[in-house]
Protein backbone atom coordinates (compact mmCIF):
# COMPACT_ATOMS: atom_id res chain seq x y z
CA UNK A 1 0.00 0.00 0.00
CA UNK A 2 2.54 2.47 0.86
CA UNK A 3 4.46 1.90 -2.83
CA UNK A 4 0.98 2.84 -4.04
CA UNK A 5 0.53 5.97 -2.23
CA UNK A 6 4.05 7.04 -3.54
CA UNK A 7 3.21 6.26 -7.35
CA UNK A 8 -0.01 8.46 -7.74
CA UNK A 9 0.46 11.69 -9.75
CA UNK A 10 -1.05 14.79 -8.62
CA UNK A 11 -3.91 14.09 -11.37
CA UNK A 12 -4.57 10.66 -9.64
CA UNK A 13 -4.82 12.92 -6.28
CA UNK A 14 -7.12 14.96 -7.64
CA UNK A 15 -9.43 12.48 -9.61
CA UNK A 16 -9.24 11.32 -5.87
CA UNK A 17 -10.52 14.08 -4.42
CA UNK A 18 -13.11 14.75 -7.37
CA UNK A 19 -14.44 11.56 -6.40
CA UNK A 20 -14.85 12.01 -2.86
CA UNK A 21 -16.47 15.61 -3.45
CA UNK A 22 -18.92 14.40 -5.62
CA UNK A 23 -20.16 11.31 -3.36
CA UNK A 24 -20.23 13.67 -0.34
CA UNK A 25 -22.79 16.05 -2.44
CA UNK A 26 -24.79 12.86 -3.52
CA UNK A 27 -25.06 12.61 0.06
CA UNK A 28 -26.50 16.15 0.94
CA UNK A 29 -28.76 15.83 -1.40
CA UNK A 30 -30.29 12.93 -0.86
CA UNK A 31 -30.72 14.07 3.01
CA UNK A 32 -32.24 16.74 1.30
CA UNK A 33 -34.54 14.96 -1.37
CA UNK A 34 -36.05 12.15 1.01
CA UNK A 35 -36.77 14.88 3.79
CA UNK A 36 -40.68 14.70 4.25
CA UNK A 37 -41.95 18.36 4.32
CA UNK A 38 -45.08 18.94 6.99
CA UNK A 39 -47.94 20.67 6.27
CA UNK A 40 -48.20 23.73 5.62
CA UNK A 41 -50.24 26.32 8.34
CA UNK A 42 -51.26 29.66 7.48
CA UNK A 43 -50.11 32.71 8.96
CA UNK A 44 -51.13 36.12 8.68
CA UNK A 45 -47.64 38.04 8.21
CA UNK A 46 -44.29 36.57 8.30
CA UNK A 47 -44.03 32.56 9.48
CA UNK A 48 -42.59 31.97 12.64
CA UNK A 49 -38.95 30.22 12.80
CA UNK A 50 -40.49 27.40 15.01
CA UNK A 51 -43.24 26.58 12.44
CA UNK A 52 -42.11 22.85 11.25
CA UNK A 53 -42.54 23.71 7.46
CA UNK A 54 -40.68 26.27 7.45
CA UNK A 55 -37.56 24.25 9.20
CA UNK A 56 -38.13 21.53 6.61
CA UNK A 57 -37.23 24.40 3.77
CA UNK A 58 -34.32 25.53 5.64
CA UNK A 59 -32.93 22.41 6.38
CA UNK A 60 -33.47 21.62 2.49
CA UNK A 61 -31.65 24.69 1.71
CA UNK A 62 -28.73 24.10 3.75
CA UNK A 63 -28.29 20.80 2.54
CA UNK A 64 -28.92 21.95 -1.12
CA UNK A 65 -25.91 24.35 -0.36
CA UNK A 66 -23.63 22.00 0.88
CA UNK A 67 -24.25 19.92 -2.09
CA UNK A 68 -23.97 22.36 -4.41
CA UNK A 69 -20.45 23.32 -2.60
CA UNK A 70 -19.08 19.60 -2.56
CA UNK A 71 -20.19 19.25 -6.45
CA UNK A 72 -18.32 22.71 -7.80
CA UNK A 73 -14.97 21.41 -5.39
CA UNK A 74 -15.63 18.04 -7.31
CA UNK A 75 -15.53 19.92 -10.66
CA UNK A 76 -12.80 22.26 -9.81
CA UNK A 77 -10.72 19.02 -8.77
CA UNK A 78 -11.71 17.24 -11.95
CA UNK A 79 -10.43 19.81 -13.96
CA UNK A 80 -7.36 20.36 -12.12
CA UNK A 81 -6.81 16.77 -12.75
CA UNK A 82 -7.57 17.11 -16.25
CA UNK A 83 -4.96 19.65 -16.87
CA UNK A 84 -2.26 18.07 -14.27
CA UNK A 85 -2.59 15.04 -16.88
CA UNK A 86 -2.69 16.51 -19.66
CA UNK A 87 0.78 18.61 -18.77
CA UNK A 88 2.18 15.55 -17.28
CA UNK A 89 1.58 13.94 -21.23
CA UNK A 90 3.53 16.35 -22.69
CA UNK A 91 6.80 16.43 -20.24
Amino acid sequence: MPDLLTRLTLADWLNICSAIAAFIAAVFWFVSVFGKLPQLSSYYGKTPPTDPFYKAVIFGAKMNRRAAFAAGSSAIFTVFANIAAIVAKKT
